[in-house]
């Protein structure tokens, strides 16, 4: 029982360990995404004019992957800016701003959700799961939609065990019309539509 016990508190403590340096590394992703916008900017903007729809989608999947002030945004001004087709701006962006929403989900839900999490808060986190599953739907919708960072709710979703259709719901759903209404907006301005 004994021996039992300190497994338990030398797992408690490596996953302590790995939610901090995961933590860390997001920060410094963060960080780093920060102090060089300027670069970043010219970075992105030569990569939608160099691979056009492949690097849109490429952006957009790295933006929406990495916990970083950017959002899928940058490629749908940069494309539209540089002539593109704003319906395979959208088609593109959204597509790869999906496939790392539902990447970050499941890696919320396969890792996060079960050693981690588990073992940092145990029988708390049943309160905290109850907690998501009754408001959770609501902050998923507005960091869909709003300017709060959209990454560390899809992995909350997939943590706190938020039913794939309700994600998507929640979630991807609203997604879609924020990148749609950024498209139409951008391409108006632009004069490309109306």
């Amino acid at each position: 029982k004994k021996r039992l016990k300190m497994k338990k508190q030398i797992n408690h403590k490596r996953n302590e360990i790995i939610l901090i340096g995961f933590l860390v590394i997001v920060l410094v992703i963060a960080l780093i995404f920060i102090i060089k916008f300027s670069e970043f900017k010219e970075i992105f903007e030569g990569y939608v004019s160099t691979y056009g729809f492949l690097g849109i989608i490429a952006l957009s999947f790295i933006l929406e992957f990495f916990w970083q002030p950017f959002g899928p945004e940058g490629p749908i001004v940069f494309g539209i800016l540089l002539g593109l087709n704003p319906f395979l701006v959208f088609a593109f962006t959204l597509t790869g701003s999906y496939l790392a929403s539902i990447l970050n989900y499941f890696i919320g839900l396969k890792y996060l959700s079960k050693e981690i999490i588990f073992s940092m808060f145990g029988e708390k986190r049943s309160k905290y799961e109850r907690y998501f599953n009754k408001y959770g739907k609501w902050a998923v919708l507005f960091a869909a939609v709003g300017p709060i960072p959209w990454i560390p709710f899809c992995w909350l979703a997939g943590s706190f065990k938020m039913g794939f259709k309700r994600f998507f719901m929640w979630g991807l759903l609203p997604r879609f019309f924020r990148i749609l209404v950024v498209v139409v907006l951008v391409s108006y301005l632009n004069g490309v539509l109306f």
